[in-house]
């Protein structure tokens, strides 16, 4: 793989699955085969100016070869006239263990062509968003999933301030499991914007639009203001186990009818219905001691420990 020595100024990706081509030629049975191994690598510039391009070194056969550091003029796209992003959550201050609806709000212009009378609809305009240029951030699994179901984000009109956009929408809930502020990850949208359309026929002589012309465009969402707040001491209630949620409690003894003296075996099984077991990790034992229990049985004092697996979690007392 290559390495990039990188700067300040980009961006720098490079992609993990190099393409590998094969070539074989015969002649008079001398065979002759040669190999090729394309990689990708994209420098995304931060900022405006006169940059210099990252060096990208590349290892092989003992040999090292490196590209050279290009100087190039990066100007403004103009993108928060074209392409913008807008993150809300709900609610906007969660708790600690408080399921978290996050949206992302995909704002792009519609693209019409007043010399041809043609506008590019929301499926037309989605096709041109440059996927390998996108960093999706916490919403990485909510693209994969759509990606695996062959779905896109549906995308509508919405007049804000007077002027029309294309809004899509992309929302995946999670749940923090800690205090402090959110990290959204790096959330960058990059689109290749029409800058003309012409006017051809398909198959059967219908006119069409076809792009004439784009140019790249790129939005990154602002810094994430959401705060996870701590879970309240104050109005605290003593039997508060430590979890947040909606859960299903199972309780159930072995033997029931026993000899005085005898064990008995009590487990108690709580099931995580909010969070998939993912609360289940900071849920502590409830209190089992001889008082609870009416002082009729004899409790060990070991403290009470439990085992998770999957959404569940259970606690066993002899």
């Amino acid at each position: 793989a290559p390495a990039v020595t990188g700067n300040g100024d980009f961006d720098v990706r490079v992609d993990p699955a190099p393409r590998r081509m094969e070539w074989r030629q015969s002649i008079n049975g001398r065979t002759t085969t040669r190999s090729t191994l394309t990689g990708r690598v994209e420098f995304v510039p931060k900022h405006e100016g006169a940059l210099k391009t990252p060096v990208v070194e590349v290892k092989a056969g003992g040999r090292t070869w490196r590209s050279p550091a290009e100087t190039v003029q990066v100007a403004s796209s103009a993108s928060d006239e074209t392409l913008r992003l807008e993150v809300r959550t709900e609610p906007a201050s969660p708790w600690v263990g408080q399921s978290v609806q996050l949206t992302l709000r995909i704002l792009v212009r519609p693209f019409s062509s007043p010399q041809h009378g043609g506008v590019l609809d929301e499926g037309q305009m989605w096709r041109l968003v440059d996927q390998q240029s996108c960093s999706w951030g916490a919403l990485e699994p909510r693209l994969r999933e759509l990606a695996q179901s062959n779905r896109r984000p549906a995308g509508s009109e919405e007049v804000i301030e007077g002027r029309t956009w294309l809004v899509y929408e992309i929302t995946q809930t999670f749940t923090p499991s800690k205090p402090g502020p959110v990290d959204l990850g790096d959330l960058r949208i990059a689109w290749r914007y029409p800058t003309g359309v012409s006017v051809g026929r398909d198959f059967f002589g219908t006119p069409e639009l076809n792009l004439s012309g784009v140019r790249p465009v790129t939005a990154s969402a602002p810094a994430s203001t959401v705060t996870v707040r701590a879970l309240p001491a104050a109005g605290r209630p003593a039997g508060f186990r430590g979890a947040v949620g909606q859960f299903e409690l199972r309780a159930a003894a072995k033997p029931t009818q026993v000899a005085a003296g005898d064990p008995i075996t009590l487990t108690l099984t709580v099931v995580d219905r909010s969070h998939g077991g993912e609360e289940l990790k900071t849920l502590q034992p409830p209190v089992l001691d001889a008082a609870t229990l009416g002082g009729a049985f004899r409790v060990p004092s070991d403290p009470l420990a439990g085992a998770v697996d999957g959404d569940t979690k259970v606690f066993a007392q002899t």
